[in-house]
C-alpha cells in the first residue's frame, strides 16, 4: 500500500499542545469527511504532523517511518458507503494500532466521528482474538434477531468497548 500513499504536508506541531492537536484533527475531519479516497493525519511525538493522501481503500502511515508511529495520534477517514457515512474502524485499524503502539485514533466518515485508544499494551494476537469473539457475538445476536446491523464494524467495536480490557471506544468525539 505504500505505493499508493503520498506525504502531502509536513509541519511542526507540539503533540502535547492539546488545543493545537484538536484543531488539526478538526480541520482534517472537515476537509476529508466526504472524500472518496482515504487520507490520514499523523501527529508524531517527534514534533511533526504529516498529512497523507492514499487510495480509495487504503492509507499506509508507515510511510513516515515506523520509528515515528509509537505514541502517535492518528486521524483518518473512510470513504462514504451509504446513508451519508462510512463504517467505523476496521480490524486492520486496531491491529495496526496494537502493532505500532500508537496513541489515540480518530476516524471520520461523513457524519461519523469515532475514536479509540488502548489503555494498556495489547498484542496483535489479543486484538485478532478479541475482534473474532466480538464478531461472533454480534453475528449471534443478528441470527437470534436480537439486533439489526447496518454498520458491522461499529457494532463489533461497541462490543469490544465493553469486553476487551485495555480498549476504549468512543462513539463520538
Amino acid at each position: 500500500m505504500n505505493g499508493h500513499t503520498k506525504i502531502k504536508v509536513i509541519k511542526p506541531i507540539d503533540p502535547a499542545a492539546t488545543y493545537d492537536v484538536a484543531r488539526e484533527i478538526e480541520n482534517f475531519c472537515r476537509e476529508f469527511a466526504v472524500s472518496d479516497k482515504e487520507h490520514a493525519l499523523v501527529i508524531a511525538l517527534e514534533g511533526n504532523a504529516y498529512l497523507l493522501y492514499g487510495a480509495a481503500r487504503g492509507i499506509n502511515p508507515k510511510i513516515i517511518g515506523e520509528e515515528f508511529l509509537s505514541g502517535s495520534i492518528i486521524a483518518h477517514n473512510h470513504p462514504l458507503e451509504f446513508a451519508g457515512q462510512g463504517d467505523s474502524f476496521s480490524r486492520d485499524d486496531l491491529v495496526f494500532a496494537a502493532r505500532y503502539e500508537t496513541g489515540k485514533q480518530y476516524l471520520v466518515a461523513g457524519t461519523r466521528r469515532n475514536a479509540f485508544e488502548f489503555t494498556r499494551p495489547l498484542s496483535v494476537n489479543e486484538v485478532y482474538a478479541a475482534w473474532r469473539k466480538a464478531e461472533m457475538q454480534m453475528l449471534w445476536k443478528v441470527a437470534s434477531k436480537e439486533m439489526d446491523v447496518i454498520w458491522r464494524q461499529e457494532e463489533i467495536l461497541k462490543i469490544l468497548g465493553k469486553s476487551l480490557k485495555g480498549f476504549e471506544f468512543y462513539d463520538k468525539f
